[in-house]
Order: C-alpha cells, then sequence, then structure tokens
C-alpha cells in the first residue's frame, strides 16, 4: 500500500520495511517513468538486482519481501531505482536508466508520441527502451 502525498497522486510514501520496521520510499511518478528515492532499501543499485542486502536490517524477511516488490514493480511500469548511497544514482536520474527492461504499456507511456518524436516503428522502440535498463 502505498499514500498518495499530493492531490494528483504523482508523489507516493511507500512503506519498504526490512532495513527499518518502518523505513520508507518516495515514488514520483511522470509521464514517462516513476522514480524510486529508496533510501537504504539496498545502499547499492546492484545489491537488488543481486538479492544482497545492505549492512544490517532488523528484517531480512521483510528486506527480501520489499526486494521482490521492487522488482515485481519496475517489470510493470518504467522504474528509475535510486538507493541513497550509491554513487551511481546521480547518473541513473539524469540519463532516465530504468531498473529493468519491460514490455510497452501503452497506458503507462505515451508511445504514440514517442513514435513521433523519436522517427521509429514500435519494434525499435520496445528495443530501445530494453537498452536503456540500468547497467551499472
Amino acid at each position: 500500500m502505498a499514500y498518495p502525498l499530493t492531490k494528483l497522486e504523482d508523489v507516493l510514501l511507500v512503506p519498504t520495511p526490512g532495513h527499518t520496521h518502518h523505513h520508507s520510499s518516495i515514488l514520483f511518478k511522470t509521464d514517462h517513468e516513476h522514480i524510486l528515492f529508496a533510501g537504504d532499501v539496498s545502499y547499492k543499485h546492484q545489491q537488488l538486482l543481486d538479492n544482497k542486502f545492505a549492512g544490517a536490517n532488523v528484517d531480512y524477511v521483510q528486506s527480501q519481501k520489499t526486494y521482490d516488490t521492487i522488482l515485481k514493480y519496475a517489470e510493470e511500469y518504467p522504474l528509475i531505482y535510486l538507493p541513497s548511497h550509491d554513487e551511481n544514482s546521480v547518473n541513473r536520474l539524469t540519463g532516465k536508466c530504468l531498473l529493468k527492461s519491460h514490455p510497452v504499456n501503452r497506458k503507462k507511456i505515451q508511445t504514440e508520441s514517442l513514435i513521433n518524436e523519436l522517427k521509429i516503428d514500435s519494434s525499435e522502440l520496445t528495443q530501445v527502451l530494453r537498452k536503456k535498463a540500468c547497467k551499472f
């Protein structure tokens, strides 16, 4: 469950327990991607991908559930994941580097405008989005 912080519900407080019992992250939804300011969910981006926990956690079972929830969310929505201790977070944000490849979701991404803007067909658009998946 997430808690909207704005009337537009484009900024949400998301419980992400594990590191601490009441750890929370902030999810910011834009027209083209969602950005998760993840705090100490993991210290580094790669820890989430490798399923390795960051430093001390008060509840490793909850940490695993949080990891699984974030990874599942990234399959459904274009997600930029920004843990607070990762020196590459700024590069991921400015480069709009997605956590994982995901199928193009026509309800979530303005596909037609992207196709027109980039002058590519939809299969090429899918390839472009997959190439933008985070590599660091």
